[in-house]
C-alpha cells in the first residue's frame, strides 16, 4: 500500500470518534492521514455507506468496528475500487433477528433523550470482557460516547441495523486484502461467528483473536487493536489465494 494512503475508521453503534482515539492518535503521530467517521442519521446501511463515501478520500484503507464493520462491508459492495484494503472488527454480516428489531424499536422511541442513551450504554457496556466489568473509566467512556452521539444519529443507526440485508453471500466476492479480528470474550459477535465469516472469505484471510477483550476491543485493548490495524492497513499481506 502507498505510504500516503489515508485511513478511514468507522465506529459502531452509539460510538463517537473516541472509540478509535488511541488508534487515530498513533497513526497520526506516524504521519498518516486518518478520518474517523461516526455513523450519522441515515436510516439504511447503504445510506451510511454513501455518506462515508461522499466525504472520504478518493482512495483509502478502510476499517470498521461492529456496526461500522457492517457499513464497511456495504462500502466494499458499493465502491470496491476506492478501497485498497480493509479490516473488519466485531462483524456480523447477517440480517437482524426479530428479537433484535423489537429491542431496537423500543430504544428508537427514546433515541433523542440523553438519559435514555446513557441507559442503553449502561446495558451495552456489559459486553466488555468479564474482567473489565468493574472498570469505571471504561464504563464512563462508553456512557460519554452515548450521550455525545446525536439523537438523530442513534435513531438512524438503529433503523439501519434493523433493515440491513443479509450479507453472507457477498463475502466470497470480495477482491482485496482483508483482515478480521474479534475479542476473545466478545459475546455480541463471538469468535465462532468470525470463524464462519472467515470460512466464507477467500482462503488465507487472517483472523486475529484479541485476548482479554470483549466487544469494545478498541477501548479494552487499544494497543492490540492498533497493532492489528497497522498490520492490516499499513502493511497488509499479499491478497489471500483466490483474489485477483
Amino acid at each position: 500500500m502507498n505510504a500516503a494512503t489515508p485511513l478511514v475508521l468507522l465506529p459502531g453503534t452509539l460510538c463517537t470518534d473516541a472509540v478509535f482515539a488511541a488508534q487515530a492518535a498513533a497513526f497520526r503521530a506516524a504521519g498518516r492521514e486518518v478520518h474517523v467517521t461516526p455513523l450519522g442519521p441515515e436510516r439504511h446501511v447503504d445510506g451510511h455507506a454513501d455518506a462515508v463515501l461522499a466525504h472520504a478520500p478518493e482512495r483509502f484503507a478502510l476499517a470498521g468496528f461492529s456496526q461500522g464493520a457492517i457499513t464497511a462491508l456495504a462500502i466494499l459492495r458499493r465502491a470496491p475500487e476506492r478501497v485498497t484494503c480493509a479490516a473488519l472488527l466485531a462483524l456480523n454480516p447477517g440480517a437482524a433477528t426479530d428479537a433484535q428489531r423489537a429491542t431496537w424499536s423500543a430504544w428508537r422511541r427514546e433515541a433523542h433523550d440523553p438519559d435514555a442513551r446513557r441507559a442503553v450504554a449502561e446495558r451495552l457496556r456489559r459486553n466488555v470482557a468479564p474482567a473489565r466489568q468493574d472498570d469505571r473509566d471504561l464504563a464512563a467512556a462508553i456512557r460519554t460516547m452515548a450521550v455525545d452521539t446525536p439523537g438523530a444519529s442513534f435513531e438512524g443507526q438503529l433503523e439501519a441495523l434493523a433493515s440491513r440485508p443479509d450479507a453472507w453471500a457477498t463475502l466470497a466476492d470480495l477482491r482485496l486484502p482483508l483482515a478480521l479480528a474479534v475479542g476473545r470474550e466478545d459475546s455480541v459477535t463471538p469468535l465462532a461467528l468470525h470463524e464462519r465469516v472467515r470460512d466464507r472469505l477467500p482462503e488465507g484471510t487472517p483472523l486475529t483473536v484479541l485476548e482479554g477483550a470483549g466487544h469494545y476491543a478498541p477501548l479494552e485493548r487499544p494497543d492490540a487493536v492498533t497493532d492489528w490495524l497497522r498490520e492490516a492497513l499499513i502493511a497488509p499481506p499479499d491478497p489471500p489465494r483466490g483474489i485477483g
